[in-house]
This record gives structure tokens, sequence and C-alpha cells, in this order.
């Protein structure tokens, strides 16, 4: 099996390999982020099958064709794998690349679901598309709560089968895991045992995030990301290529007011921000004014921040703290040029000491088990609410001391 290790610092969370989990390859450009993308090139050497047939070669080097390949052998490596794990997942695609079937987007996610002893963090320039998944996801349980659930009751205990706060996401992992069964990723003892483990939703080992390159970026990405169903929603700023601004209301709960049932909704913070200057050939420039704009709101908001490297090609437009830098060979006191040792810039004792911040979510990557055995009053009206949409009888299974609608 293929351990698929990786440099990537912003995997390498304590208690946790940092490693890579590409069961897609194939992409298409989406923004200037993409201009030098390095998979493009590791791509397009052909060193493995899965590689072939997805670039062609323009005047500026590969650029991607829109196909994609599918590593149906890598698709169970989690499950197979015991050390916990840190997977950036599909580090040569994105997940949410328009071509992929929801499927097998959802079959992935029935391995993520299956393998909770390790973290998935999921990137994408797509997330309107991540909407559309988790739209076709609530669609797929309507129909399985349509067909009543005669599948389910037969597959574990009866007496355990609503036993969530919200007992919609109990079949939100039901069809995750089935997705995972029909591509032969798991069976159906497997699948009644990770139900019966009441797994909470959103997953809480997978982390959603976006990739933005500047403040238009970010501006349509970052609000939509937080509409998603993350345990931890978090922005990558790599490779960043203008000043982004962000209130300081995206790193806090934010209510959005009552829902269509009159329910409060609140939007969720972003937990996580990663910042990096581009590398490799072509290589812009990153101004290290933009590293430290983005600590300080750290400072005074709940977002935790990681400065990942300098970059290639490094500049200081601040000339007050510009001197805070060590200097190196070629570097002029005449410029806004910042020369480092390290190819990439990213050996933090290279950096201003008020720079070197690699910290981690300060939402747990795992939280806390749920122990509810009973059905809520809140999730016994949406459990009803659901149902009478559908035309079904109500659930059995009521609400323990609690009060529900109507009563």
């Amino acid at each position: 099996m293929s351990k698929a290790k990786t440099k990537i610092q912003w995997t390498h969370m304590p208690g946790f390999v940092g490693a890579t989990w590409n069961f897609i390859i194939g992409c298409l450009r989406k923004s200037a982020g993409c201009e030098n993308c390095y998979a493009e090139r590791q791509v397009h050497r052909g060193l493995s099958e899965q590689h072939k047939g997805l670039t062609k070669l323009t005047g500026h080097g590969p650029v991607w064709n829109g196909a994609y390949n599918v590593a149906e052998h890598r698709l169970d490596e989690p499950l197979r794998r015991t050390k916990p794990t840190m997977y950036f997942v599909n580090s040569l695609s994105d997940l949410f690349f328009e071509p992929i079937p929801f499927e097998l987007i959802a079959a992935s996610l029935g391995v993520m679901a299956a393998s909770q002893r390790h973290v998935f963090q999921v990137l994408t320039k797509r997330p309107e598309r991540a909407v559309e998944f988790f739209e076709w996801l609530d669609e797929r349980v309507s129909e399985r709560v349509a067909r009543e659930d005669e599948e389910l009751r037969a597959n574990i205990h009866p007496d355990d089968h609503i036993v969530y706060a919200k007992t919609l996401d109990w079949w939100r992992l039901y069809v995750l895991l089935d997705a995972a069964r029909k591509r032969g990723l798991i069976d159906v003892a497997d699948r009644a045992d990770i139900l019966h483990s009441r797994i909470p939703w959103p997953l809480p080992n997978v982390w959603l995030g976006v990739s933005v390159e500047n403040q238009k970026t970010a501006d349509e990405r970052v609000r939509v990301l937080r509409t998603l169903p993350s345990a931890v929603h978090w922005i990558s700023q790599e490779p960043q290529l203008g000043p982004i601004e962000y209130r300081d209301d995206v790193f806090e709960w934010q209510p959005l007011g009552p829902d269509e049932n009159g329910e409060a909704k609140l939007l969720p913070p972003v937990r996580w921000v990663v910042v990096g200057g581009e590398s490799g050939p072509g290589a812009r420039p990153f101004d290290v004014q933009w590293a430290r704009d983005i600590v300080a709101q750290g400072e005074r908001t709940d977002v935790s921040v990681f400065i990942k490297q300098m970059g290639a090609s490094v500049i200081d437009s601040n000339p007050d703290t510009g001197n805070s830098f060590m200097r190196f060979a070629g570097w002029k006191p005449d410029t806004t040029a910042v020369k480092l040792a390290h190819r990439k810039g990213g050996d933090a004792d290279e950096w201003p000491e008020e720079l070197r911040v690699r910290d981690w979510p300060k939402a747990p990557a795992v939280p806390a088990e749920r122990s509810t055995e009973t059905l809520t009053a809140e999730s016994y009206n949406e459990d009803r609410r659901m149902r009478e949409k559908l035309g079904m009888a109500p659930n059995p299974k009521g609400p323990t001391n609690a009060t529900t609608e109507g009563t």
C-alpha cells in the first residue's frame, strides 16, 4: 500500500501522520491561482498509469485538458491504514470538480465516515458545486425515507433505529456509507456497525475548506463555504496573490434570522486560515505584509492562523518592519525584495518572530462523542415535519422528557 506521505506542513498536526489521498487525478484551471499549478507539471510526467491522458502541452507548459482518472485501488486506503493520519484529499484534483459524479463523492465521504481515526482536509475552488452535492445528498435521503426504512431496520437493532439529535443525520450517514458499499469498499456488516457507532453530523473528522488567492475569490467562495456542513471550515490563501481582508464576523457564529420553520439559523465561523506564497517556476510575488495582516486578525478573533511559507518571490512593502528579516546575498536596501535561503521561503527561522505562527484550529478535530439515546423535542419536530411532508406516519419513537410543538 502506498503511504503517500507528504511534506505539506499543514497536514502534520500533532498526533497524526501527514499524507495525501489521491483517488481522483485531473482538473481544469478555475482562477488566477491555478496558473502555475504544480499538479499539472507533476501529472504531465505520466509517472503512473492514472496520470496519463490528463494534460496537454502548450507554449506555457502543460495544462489540464479537463479529463480525470479514478485510482480505484486507492479508494479504500484510509480503511486499511491504522496509524492516525491527516489526509489532504485529492491534491492532484478537486473533489468537487464538475465532471466527477456525486456517487463517487458520496462513496469517498462514506470512507471518511468509516475512518474516524483519521482527519480529512478537503480543499475546493468550487464551493457552489459542493452545495449542489449536499442538496443531492438530501434528495437521496428523502428517497430513502419515502420508501420507509425496512432495509435499515433489517441491518440494525430495531430499538436503536433513531438515536440522534437529528434523525435526518442518520440517513445522511446511511446514504454515504451505502455509496461506499456499492463500490465494494465496505460491506453491509460494516455499514451497520458504523451506523451503530453514532457518528455525529457534520462528520467530525472532515474539514471542508476553500482555496482563495485574492479579494475577489475570497468574497466569492468564503460565504458559500460557511453554508456547507463541516466540522472545521477553513481557508487556504495559497498561493496568495494580493491583499485579502475579512470582516471579523467571518470568524464568529453569525445569526442569519429564522429558517423556513421559524427556527434560528446560524452561519458557522471559519476556524482556520493557511497562508502561503507561490513557489516553483514563474512564482508571483508575495508581500509579507499580507501575512502580518491575517496574523493580526487572528490575534483579535478566534481564528487560528498557519503561515506555511513566504514563497519564492518575497517582497516587504512595509518599510518600518522590513529590516526585521534576515538578509542574504543579493538583497539591496533600496528595494522591497527579500531574499531567503530556503527556495520556497518555508524556513520559519528566517522570518520575523511575530510571523512564526503555525497554529491549529481551536475547535477540536474530533469532538466528544454524542451520547444522545433519545430524540429531543427539536429533532422530533424536524422528523415529524419531514414525515408529514412525505405523507408518512409519525415516528413511533418519540422524545423523552421534552415538550414538542403543539403540546
